[in-house]
């Protein structure tokens, strides 16, 4: 309920964030990149509830864990940006202290109730084990660049931003790579699937988000061609892997 009622707010509304949101946007493309992430992770736990699979929805705890420390890391470090003491600044705080809070109690209860389930029959092959893990790591790294050189990130950005919204957005960036990262320790289709269709998410909207929006967007700039290929390849390597495991 909070993923998708800010995610559309940030997403059809991104030039009224100084009513809804805990800080003002800079751009109205980086209210959008912000509010892809969320629509991206409501698609991702109506997965998880269809399917009602603790196999499959494991993976997913350490994801909400870390990407809950991201944009704590991102408060700390950018609180003259917050309005402090807004309601919605104070559910912000609430919502990331608790996940990283009570996320592992409600993982460790379930991991005790369903010890012994089977892990799935299907199991990915090695060379697609191998690029899951490759770009899995690869984004992990941009997300840690990104945030610890934030002030160099927004010179190559496409647009005017300011660095708390890139920090923010570092945290669904972190998840795509967590996702990938997971084939180190396993090779189970299940386990990885939902990972993948937050990542597969993630890229159709941002793609859809790109081409939808009339705000300014720097082509020529560093990165302005890279984000839509980066877009482009969450959502291919997730809709191929759909297709051969399916």
């Amino acid at each position: 309920a909070v993923a998708i009622i800010f995610g559309l707010l940030l997403f059809l509304l991104p030039t009224y964030t100084e009513i809804y949101a805990p800080w003002v946007f800079s751009h109205a493309r980086s209210a959008i990149l912000i509010g892809v992430g969320y629509l991206s992770a409501t698609i991702y736990y109506i997965s998880v509830l269809r399917e009602n699979d603790w196999v499959q929805a494991r993976n997913g705890t350490l994801n909400l864990i870390v990407f809950s420390l991201v944009l704590l890391f991102a408060t700390s470090t950018d609180w003259f940006a917050f309005r402090a003491y807004h309601p919605i600044t104070l559910a912000w705080l609430f919502y990331y202290y608790a996940n990283p809070l009570f996320v592992p109690m409600i993982a460790r209860s379930q991991n005790v109730v369903t010890a012994g389930a089977n892990e799935g029959k299907v199991s990915i092959a090695p060379a697609w084990r191998v690029w899951l893990i490759v770009r899995g790591f690869f984004y992990l790294a941009a997300a840690l660049l990104i945030f610890l050189f934030v002030d160099a990130a927004r010179n190559v950005w496409p647009w005017p931003t300011a660095g708390l919204d890139l920090r923010a957005f570092t945290g669904f960036v972190a998840v795509v790579g967590l996702s990938g990262a997971a084939a180190v320790a396993t090779v189970s289709w299940q386990r990885l699937r939902l990972g993948l269709v937050f990542s597969g998410a993630l890229g159709l909207l941002h793609l859809i988000g790109l081409l939808a929006s009339g705000a300014e967007y720097n082509w020529s700039a560093p990165l302005g061609v890279l984000l839509p290929i980066i877009y482009a390849e969450w959502l291919l390597t997730s809709l191929t892997l759909h297709v051969v495991y399916r």
